[in-house]
């Protein structure tokens, strides 16, 4: 995906990577423009997302534990990503999730780059995705609404515009 090249500041350290890390955790975030367009889907399925919760919107790159990267490296500019579709995902701490599906080889080529520099993903297969909303019940009007906005949003472009890397609690 082709985007024009921008100009910002792209790393950003949330909980300080150090000795007392359990493993590495790098997400993109997205812009500013990207970000409302989530949280209006977001309302649109009946879980409007306050102004700071907004804030906390992401899609994961790499969750590692008990690795670090051997260096940093935070020269890419931008990730873009076109929406795919809405789904409910069954958690495996018995909450659900509702998550936008993203089509991203930034996103994909983002997360290889970060396992060649050690770091190996918690999951078997790296699934770009951003959560909207989560600790909430399968039901058939969520499933019924998931399934009639997918087809409004499906194939709209995100931009996600700085990356966050955290260190891991214990």
């Amino acid at each position: 995906m082709k985007l024009q090249a921008k100009t910002r500041l792209l790393a950003k350290v949330g909980k300080p990577l150090n000795s007392k890390s359990s493993g590495t955790y790098v997400c993109a975030l997205p812009d500013n423009k990207s970000r409302t367009k989530l949280v209006h889907i977001s309302s649109a399925l009946g879980h409007p997302i306050s102004t700071e919760e907004s804030e906390d919107l992401h899609s994961t790159v790499i969750y590692s534990k008990g690795a670090f990267p051997s260096k940093f490296d935070f020269s890419r500019q931008y990730f873009g990503a076109k929406i795919t579709g809405l789904e409910f995902w069954d958690g495996h701490d018995d909450d659900g999730y509702v998550v936008v599906t993203l089509d991203s080889p930034d996103l994909i080529a983002e997360n290889r780059r970060w396992t060649a520099l050690g770091l190996k993903h918690s999951f078997e297969d790296y699934t770009p995705h951003v959560t909207l909303f989560s600790k909430i019940d399968k039901t058939e009007d969520l499933i019924q609404r998931i399934n009639r906005l997918t087809s409004k949003v499906a194939g709209t472009t995100l931009v996600f515009d700085q990356l966050q890397l955290e260190g891991l609690k214990d």
